[in-house]
């Protein structure tokens, strides 16, 4: 029981720094210029100002946690990191004093964490551009490059927040190789492997900037399309499933079944999309597979 609770904890603490990894890999929100902007070591410009503005009203306390996980990449709890950088800023300014010159706040912070509160050890410097390297691997499927389940799930919350606060239309794919199992069975694990790093080529082939694709698990991709109604959609599910046939054509037969759902219609929440959109894929699979179905289409 202690064992799985511990496990349990363990993969909390995993996704949590998963998701303020995403949240460091955003540039303008949390580099550390801005950081460093917002602790006075050099001006606040209009924009930031903006942004800094809109941080408070949607993170309120949380903006610490912020703060310090982009500054020395650890959690604290909200209330903890508040009173953190606080102190950090009353050190930071204790030691420009008694130096005589002014100490910025990434060493103001890695002083104070190791030093006064010992919350930090062996801390290794890290610039921030190798920094947002280290980030976009941590949140990626190992085999095939594409988001992971749990990044995908954190984007498309945001987008959904997108899609709240300016009505932007939102679509989501949820797609499944069919008859995974007998490729594997028949030609082995390694080529299973290269199928799937060849899906998800040709699915970031297929994406704009703004798309995010990830592996959701096994053999399965799902794929969120920002400002994209239902009918753009499904265009795009069926030009993707159709250069799946022709990718294989000539090894062996690989298809794909693809379920589409949308926001608002088809729900207004990242979880309801997905619910949607896999109810739409088990229709595909029902159907015959090698197919694209709406939710739209089975509801009406």
């Amino acid at each position: 029981m202690n064992l799985k609770a511990n496990e349990s904890g363990r993969f909390s603490r995993r996704t949590k720094a998963k998701t303020q990894l995403l949240r460091l890999l955003d540039e303008k929100m949390l580099s550390v210029r801005f950081v460093a902007a917002v602790a006075g070591d050099c001006v606040l410009n209009d924009e930031d100002n903006e942004r800094l503005s809109e941080m408070k009203k949607r993170r309120g306390d949380r903006i610490y946690v912020d703060f310090l996980f982009a500054l020395c990449h650890k959690l604290f709890l909200p209330r903890r990191a508040q009173t953190l950088w606080h102190s950090i800023l009353i050190h930071k300014k204790q030691l420009s004093h008694q130096l005589g010159r002014t100490v910025n706040i990434s060493v103001a912070t890695l002083d104070y964490l190791t030093t006064v509160e010992q919350v930090l050890e062996f801390p290794v410097l890290v610039s921030e551009p190798s920094m947002a390297t280290v980030a976009e691997v941590a949140v990626k499927d190992d085999l095939t490059r594409l988001y992971d389940h749990t990044t995908f799930l954190e984007k498309l919350r945001e987008e959904v927040k997108r899609f709240e606060r300016y009505g932007h239309t939102l679509s989501v794919l949820m797609m499944d190789l069919d008859h995974f199992k007998l490729v594997n069975d028949m030609h082995g694990h390694p080529v299973g492997d290269s199928v799937l790093r060849q899906m998800s080529k040709l699915i970031n082939q297929n994406l704009r900037s703004v798309d995010i694709a990830a592996r959701y698990g096994g053999e399965e991709f799902a794929i969120c399309l920002p400002q994209t109604e239902d009918r753009d959609a499904y265009f795009f599910a069926e030009r993707l499933r159709k250069q799946t046939e022709e990718l294989f054509n000539d090894s062996f037969q690989v298809t794909v079944s693809i379920g589409i759902a949308s926001a608002p219609g088809d729900g207004t929440s990242a979880e309801a999309l997905i619910q949607s959109a896999d109810q739409a894929l088990y229709h595909s699979k029902q159907t015959g597979r090698n197919r694209s179905t709406a939710f739209r289409d089975i509801m009406s």
